[in-house]
């Protein structure tokens, strides 16, 4: 069961975590970017990958809702 009772009310949620994570980001000296956090990655290496992903999510679901068929991974991703 969804913890949401609307799609505003999810949508105020989306919005809330990403002002928070933007923030945490700018809080952030460059050095400490790029400094190895855990496993070998560093914080530009886990968000980057995930910013993209929610990117191509969207442009599927914007695809999909013209009436197309988006390839999903996009062309070049596996």
């Amino acid at each position: 069961m969804s913890r949401f009772s609307s799609k505003e009310e999810l949508l105020a949620n989306a919005e809330s975590a990403r002002t928070r994570l933007d923030t945490l980001l700018a809080a952030m000296p460059d050095d400490a970017k790029l400094a190895e956090a855990t496993d070998g990655m560093t914080t530009k290496d886990f968000v980057a990958p995930r910013t993209e992903w929610g990117r191509m999510a969207l442009s599927w679901y914007a695809q999909a809702k013209a009436g197309g068929s988006p390839a999903v991974p996009a062309e070049g991703y596996s």
